[in-house]
């Protein structure tokens, strides 16, 4: 209304990492009737992320992943080994693009590796190789966390 463009539909996409940086400099990129919906994209629960791993389990061909180890079992080992560093109960410590990334390193792996085979030490082995990011940036991540508040809603899907 008011636009002297008056049959442009346009949708706006803003993501921002920083939400720290925006309060302290432009805090108004926030304010009601700026964007009509803000979210907070968390990360995935445990279910969702089992979902997300069987998803490019099969797109990679990495069928035989799970030959080798259980997902489950899988899931533990890698949220027993982050869980110190994820302040959220009931979430997945990687985000659905480190799932992805996870396991295109053992689809790496698995052809550099194509004489010898794939192992359940070597998928066991690219746990500690690969650090979340709620490990790295735990201050930031913390920070985003206990801002969603901020926000509409909490993405579930």
């Amino acid at each position: 209304k008011g636009s002297e463009y008056k049959n442009l539909k346009i949708l706006v996409f803003a993501t921002a990492n920083s939400l720290n940086s925006i309060l302290d400099k432009q805090p108004a990129f926030l304010r009601r009737g700026r964007f009509d919906e803000l979210f907070f994209v968390n990360l995935p629960t445990y279910e969702m992320a089992k979902n997300i791993f069987e998803m490019y389990i099969k797109k990679l061909g990495l069928e035989i992943l799970t030959m080798l180890i259980n997902l489950d079992e899988l899931m533990v080992a890698i949220d027993d080994t982050y869980r110190a560093d994820n302040s959220q109960a009931n979430k997945f410590c990687y985000t659905p693009a480190e799932i992805e990334s996870f396991l295109k390193r053992i689809a790496f792996l698995r052809l550099a590796k194509s004489e010898e085979g794939l192992t359940k030490e070597d998928i066991l082995g690219c746990i500690k190789l690969f650090i979340p990011i709620l490990s790295s940036a735990k201050e930031g991540i913390n920070k985003i966390a206990a801002q969603k508040r901020t926000f509409c809603g909490d993405l579930k899907r």
